[in-house]
């Protein structure tokens, strides 16, 4: 059995994966918004992580569905789960699938499931954009969002290039009937910030000077991108 925990920490939820490194979600909101966390009425198995959020937000109640599946996302466990709602539903995660449905060159019974589901259930895919990167530079997508079909036409999304230095790339969901923020992002070059600050740490120095130091590497390392408008998949 997977052992794992909930935790509430507003504006945070929490799925605390316990029995091995690694793994757990997080998902969260804005402080004007609230939420509640949806009990999972199915079992998990030990590759398969999923939580589940109400959110309220004015006049809004909609469900963000965030999950991880290292071993491939095995919808005959999730299905009825995903397909019990009658409000708004958005679902995230590293599905990791392939199929030509998103343009990989191969499929497998899991992902087979999956598209079958997809295309009988009142969900749509999002994007088609790849969102992993391997060492050899060949691209896939494996962290998917899906949304009711009904909500699609208001919905974009945008698969950034800023990686952060993980091997995935962010993915940007905006919903029109959310207030508009404006699309920016920080980011940081990690391997310069590294660099720069070991050179820092090799001189003798008070612990004050040293953090101002450190503050300004990260500091002149950072800047803020604004993403593009109107550069979205269909």
């Amino acid at each position: 059995m997977k052992i794992t925990s909930f935790v509430h920490l507003k504006p945070y939820f929490y799925l605390d994966r316990q029995d091995r490194p690694g793994g757990g979600l997080i998902t969260g909101i804005p402080k004007t918004a609230s939420g509640i966390i949806i009990p999972i009425n199915f079992s998990h198995n030990t590759n398969q992580e999923i939580l589940a959020v109400e959110v309220f937000y004015k006049d809004l109640n909609f469900i963000i569905i965030n999950l991880y599946a290292p071993q491939g996302l095995n919808i005959e466990r999730a299905k009825q789960f995903f397909d019990s709602f009658s409000v708004p539903v958005f679902i995230f995660g590293d599905f990791n699938l392939h199929h030509p449905l998103w343009g990989s060159d191969k499929s497998s019974p899991l992902s087979n499931d999956f598209v079958e589901w997809l295309q009988n259930s009142s969900f749509v895919l999002n994007s088609s954009n790849p969102t992993y990167a391997t060492h050899t530079g060949s691209a896939s997508l494996l962290d998917l969002s899906v949304c009711f079909a009904s909500i699609s036409h208001g919905v974009d999304c945008y698969v950034s290039d800023t990686n952060f230095e993980s091997d995935h790339c962010p993915v940007i969901i905006t919903w029109s009937k959310l207030e508009h923020i404006s699309k920016k992002m920080k980011t940081i070059d990690w391997n310069r910030t590294m660099s720069q600050s070991a050179n820092v740490l090799t001189t003798k120095t008070n612990l004050n000077v040293l953090t101002r130091k450190i503050s300004e590497v990260i500091r002149d390392n950072t800047k803020i991108i604004t993403l593009p408008a109107n550069n979205y998949p269909p």
